[in-house]
């Protein structure tokens, strides 16, 4: 079984973090988003990965050499203008082979167990959720999917690489360009999850916590010494963010679950949580 990981984004809405490491190194509770897709991966007997790359791919490249790969067999497909993730799996199409494989957003966080998988699809399979504002991308009728609204993809699926046969390698769309005709042809069905499965981007930690969350800072000019040692004591791993100078009016807090955060005096329903 292989797996792919889409890890080519640009990730704006994830500015200023994705300015400086790319979207799926991205840490959470301490792991990145990368780490934790590939050992789920590896749970589930995956045997190889591919990672499609267009920003920053040398950092995802040194992570993963620093990580020895997990152990995986990894291999990058390299984009040197974005693909979209139809035209992502396309241009991989021969690294991918012809066995059905899953297919992961890069960018996700969940707790969905992998082992649910079925594997033996004639389509495709999504892991879908509920849009509770009666829309959303597609209906869900017995297990299959079909054209309305009320669920959205959840970012995980089983893909059979026939939906990429015959196609140019050039830019292609997901939803559009690769599920949609399948699902006209009944051959896409969906598994209904209610669990952990959010993209992690600036509006869903704003929207979840009141937060703007990053992965370090790295004290620059507008710092202050006292905060400046506390920086460096708490992290062991920081990053600079030209767009992040708290000013005099910030003061360190404790946090949960992070050595601290920076707290706005006059805004005190706005605060920077600083993770590593």
């Amino acid at each position: 079984m292989k797996a792919f990981i889409l890890c080519a984004g640009l990730g704006t809405r994830l500015r200023p973090i994705s300015n400086q490491i790319p979207k799926c190194l991205v840490e959470v509770k301490g792991t990145s988003l990368l780490e934790r897709h590939i050992r789920k991966l590896k749970e589930i007997n995956v045997s190889e990965i591919i990672i499609n790359l267009h920003h920053k791919p040398d950092a995802i490249k040194e992570f993963l050499n620093r990580k020895k790969n997990f152990g995986i067999n990894i291999t990058f497909s390299e984009e040197d203008t974005l693909m979209g993730t139809g035209g992502a799996m396309i241009k991989a199409k021969e690294e991918i082979g012809t066995k059905t494989f899953v297919l992961v957003s890069g960018d996700l966080y969940t707790e969905y167990p992998l082992e649910r998988l079925s594997y033996k699809v004639d389509g495709a399979h999504l892991i879908a959720v509920k849009n509770n504002k009666s829309t959303g991308d597609f209906s869900i009728n017995e297990g299959i999917v079909e054209e309305g609204a009320g669920f959205n993809y959840g970012g995980i699926a089983l893909i059979n690489p026939t939906l990429l046969a015959d196609r140019n390698k050039q830019h292609k769309e997901f939803w559009n360009d690769i599920i949609l005709p399948a699902v006209k042809k009944k051959k896409v069905s969906a598994e209904i999850y209610e669990g952990v499965l959010k993209n992690i981007n600036t509006n869903y930690l704003i929207k979840n916590y009141n937060l703007m969350v990053v992965s370090g800072i790295k004290p620059s000019s507008g710092y202050s010494l006292e905060l400046e040692k506390v920086i460096k004591k708490n992290l062991n791993n920081y990053f600079y963010f030209k767009n992040i100078k708290p000013k005099k009016n910030f003061k360190v807090l404790p946090a949960q679950n992070t050595p601290f955060c920076l707290l706005n005096i006059d805004r005190p329903d706005k605060a920077i949580i600083v993770i590593n």
